[in-house]
């Protein structure tokens, strides 16, 4: 009786095991652990079971919303797209609108999303508003920004924060003909208007190497935080400075 129910046992996770290997796409093969020295900043997966079946799409973000699911791709310098994909699975995918679509979400009973690029001398980005009528789409732009990429938002009451990423000309180099250094700027959108509050520039990234803020909090008007690597940075708005912590040891 152990014997037979040993083998039902290895039966079972022998199948269990197919099942679960079959699911990984076939374009994709196994490397080493945290994909340490593979991954870009653009190589952004997500994954979800649609029909039974794992979907693996790079650089998305999406946002369920009646009758179906909002899907935004971005794809760098080969586009991306906004659609929304029916919970009636009879009905096909919904192209609204053309574009890298980084962020999508929900403010103040409204539905936004963020487009933009980041690709040698192309870079902009734009938020948007969108309208749901059933399966009925219309957008229209609340502002945009002239050369630079939209990398991180949040809301706080009825305000927009938007961080982007632009770049500044600087001095040429014997190994560059051109030369850029990065700049972060962080914005606040009410009412449809666009305040710039605050500028990392090049003056930051010389004192603190590769600056690169993950994500941003707004506690209050005088508490403004971002995340970034080995730390924390806080913005005071009012006199213009930003100081940095990290845990204590």
């Amino acid at each position: 009786m152990q014997r037979i129910l040993f083998v039902v046992l290895s039966l079972f996770c022998l199948n269990s095991h197919a099942q679960t290997t079959r699911t990984v796409p076939e374009d994709f093969v196994e490397i080493a652990p945290l994909f340490s020295g593979h991954a870009s900043d653009i190589d952004n997966f997500s994954v979800q079971v649609v029909d039974n079946k794992l979907e693996v799409t790079k650089g998305r973000c999406n946002l369920k919303i009646e009758n179906g699911i909002l899907i935004g791709t971005d794809n760098g310098e080969w586009g991306g797209e906004l659609l929304f994909r029916p919970a009636d699975t009879t009905k096909k995918p919904i192209k609204i609108k053309d574009g890298n679509t980084q962020f999508i979400f929900t403010h103040e009973n409204k539905i936004y999303f963020i487009q933009g690029l980041n690709h040698m001398t192309s870079v902009y980005g734009a938020l948007f508003e969108l309208e749901a009528t059933g399966d009925r789409f219309t957008y229209h732009e609340v502002t945009n920004f002239t050369d630079e990429h939209p990398i991180l938002y949040t809301t706080y009451q009825d305000k927009i924060f938007v961080v982007t990423k632009g770049y500044i000309e600087i001095e040429a180099t014997k190994e560059s003909e051109y030369a850029f250094n990065e700049t972060l700027k962080l914005y606040q959108i009410h009412n449809a208007k666009k305040q710039h509050l605050y500028e990392f520039g090049i003056e930051l990234s010389k004192k603190y190497f590769k600056f690169a803020p993950n994500s941003i909090a707004v506690v209050d008007d005088d508490n403004i935080f971002l995340g970034e690597r080995g730390g924390i940075v806080k913005l005071d708005i009012a006199n213009k400075t930003v100081k940095f912590y990290r845990p204590a040891e």
